[in-house]
């Protein structure tokens, strides 16, 4: 499938549960959930510079798309053959060579990908994410029993 015509079906507004109804449910609630958490972060502490975005979910345009749509900002995509363990790697590989860690990371990022949010997607998306902060807040204390 071609991304506009996936974009159109996780953005699709009909209430049937049908599988990409499904999925955009998923798809969604990730992407806010993501989005939540980067507001706490952003309440506690400092914004942060740069997102940078690895491991399997990279693997979706559409959810990479979501996110960056749901953070308002755009994403740094590490290469496929990179994984989770690469910042590991790269303090390594400054600790051991002649750069400072910043240069390795300049020179690694040349490889990433830019994924822009989807603007057109934008209004609808911070709607769904007030829909679902609202629910959430209204089922905090299921979570928080034990």
């Amino acid at each position: 499938m071609k991304l506009n015509l996936l974009k159109r079906v996780f953005f699709s507004l009909s209430m049937e549960a049908d599988r990409e109804n499904i999925l955009s449910a998923l798809f969604e609630s990730i992407a806010i959930d993501i989005s939540m958490i980067s507001d706490e972060i952003k309440r506690t502490a400092l914004e942060p510079g740069q997102i940078c975005a690895s491991g399997g979910g990279t693997r979706s345009e559409v959810l990479l798309g979501l996110i960056a749509t749901v953070l308002d900002r755009e994403l740094l995509v590490c290469p496929q053959e990179y994984d989770s363990a690469s910042g590991a790697g790269l303090i390594t590989l400054s600790a051991f060579s002649e750069s400072s860690l910043s240069e390795v990371v300049d020179k690694i990022k040349e490889r990433y990908v830019i994924v822009e949010p989807w603007n057109e997607f934008r209004e609808y998306i911070f709607e769904r994410k007030e829909a679902f902060k609202e629910l959430y807040n209204c089922n905090r204390e299921l979570f928080l029993k034990r």
